[in-house]
């Protein structure tokens, strides 16, 4: 009877280490966006020189490069957008 009971704790024991901790879970990134002031300015500068021009297209070796070319303009054509928006939101007065 008393090795059944000791078997019966030892199990116990082992299943309540087995089971996961409330704690917080290390292994998962978090991120906290935290609004940052930054000068207002109504000239948003000049307009940079895109990279998926139809010469830099054509010139491209393959259609990898053409792709990387794409992505990138798309992403420098969403900033120029990103800073013109600013640009006329300082205009309006909006800050």
């Amino acid at each position: 009877m008393t090795r059944v009971l000791l078997s019966i704790a030892l199990a116990a024991l082992l299943a309540a280490c087995a089971t996961p901790s409330k704690g917080p879970d290390t292994g998962q990134v978090t991120k906290s966006l935290i609004p940052v002031p930054v000068a207002c300015s109504a000239d948003p500068g000049k307009k940079p020189d895109m990279v998926d021009t139809q010469g830099n297209i054509t010139a491209a070796k393959n259609i990898v490069e053409r792709s990387k070319l794409y992505a990138a303009g798309r992403q420098q054509h969403l900033d120029w957008e990103a800073r013109l928006e600013a640009a006329n939101g300082c205009k309006a007065g909006v800050k």
